[in-house]
């Protein structure tokens, strides 16, 4: 790849930067970077919650999964006991 096959943005950024000194080996991130087709990020978080010893709770929660719905999720978990004795 020369020089001049990179895009403006990076040559006039990356390649200006005073004092840098660097071997970049060229391979498919690299050229996600240079090209900005960066991979999606991840949408949900696996999250596994030891109940019990003998029993875990999994599920998925978005990854900006904000306080407010920690509250209302932690609010609705209150609502799910079943008294002593009922089964």
């Amino acid at each position: 790849m020369t020089r001049a096959s990179l895009p403006d943005k990076f040559r006039s950024s990356v390649l200006k930067t005073p004092r840098l000194v660097a071997k970049v080996v060229f391979d498919d991130t690299v050229e996600r970077i240079i090209t900005g087709v960066l991979p999606d990020r991840p949408r949900l978080l696996n999250v596994v919650f030891p109940l019990r010893p003998d029993f875990s709770i999994n599920f998925s929660i978005p990854c900006d999964f904000t306080e407010r719905e920690a509250e209302r999720l932690s609010n609705f978990a209150k609502t799910l006991f079943l008294e002593e004795g009922y089964l």
